[in-house]
């Protein structure tokens, strides 16, 4: 890995935990290519505020007229969990392991910054190697005042994070146009521990994705977030809002 390259992922890192607080609005745009081509689009927010405010929620679209909730967050001190798909306040063993339930259908948002905000979260799992990170240049990032910064991920594919040259925020993620794979062993592990009362559930819907023919995909996250703003105790609390 490059200096230039190492040196703006420590200053991101370091810019993410030692900030006093940190709020955002972003979306998942998840294309599929195939015979009939469809793009899925993921809104998410997070709110946070140390030393143990945090909300992070996403939404997934049901239909036309309907989207699907799923939040994790803080309650005094205890972390919490809900879903649409299945009502009720659960109580996760670990703040990581609520977050882990929901990496996979938020399309990676429920992992990325909570992790960065908080990095006792990552319990031993640092996540996309960077021992081959390279800084590549495009002239909208530029214009943008962004470093790209690009990397591999364990699945396979690449990521090019668009980094703010000045605050070191996150704008933007691109995953180009790659297949489709099922996640490592021991990340469908870490979902099944997090959700042990539907590990069966999960191992079942992994081994029916295994027979499925690959698809080829891509994806873009994009965030408007800020450093050290006003969050306040409402901001934190959650309640369903959609059907």
């Amino acid at each position: 890995m490059s200096d230039d390259a190492a040196q703006i992922l420590l200053r991101m890192k370091a810019a993410y935990a030692g900030c006093r607080s940190y709020a955002d609005e972003g979306v998942v745009s998840t294309t599929f290519f195939g015979p009939q081509r469809r793009t899925e689009r993921r809104p998410f927010s997070t709110r946070f505020l140390r030393p143990d405010g945090f909300l992070f929620e996403f939404r997934s679209r049901r239909g036309e007229d309907h989207w699907d909730q799923y939040a994790v967050w803080m309650d005094d001190g205890q972390p919490r969990s809900w879903w649409t798909l299945e009502p009720g306040r659960d109580a996760p063993a670990t703040l990581g392991h609520a977050l882990a339930g929901a990496t996979g259908v938020s399309a990676g948002s429920a992992h990325r910054v909570p992790h960065l905000l908080m990095p006792d979260l990552n319990e031993n799992r640092e996540g996309p190697s960077v021992i081959t990170a390279t800084i590549i240049t495009t002239p909208e990032a530029a214009s943008q005042n962004c470093v790209v910064v690009e990397r591999p991920r364990r699945m396979g594919s690449v990521e090019q994070m668009w980094i703010d040259s000045s605050s070191y925020l996150i704008r933007r993620v691109v995953e180009p146009r790659h297949t489709l794979g099922l996640p490592p062993p021991d990340a469908i592990e870490v979902l099944k521990a997090a959700h042990p009362e539907h590990a069966e559930t999960v191992a079942r819907a992994f081994a029916q994705l295994a027979k499925q023919e690959p698809v080829e995909v891509e994806s873009i996250t994009t965030y408007q977030g800020a450093f050290d703003v006003d969050v306040t105790m409402e901001e934190l609390r959650f309640i369903p809002s959609v059907e």
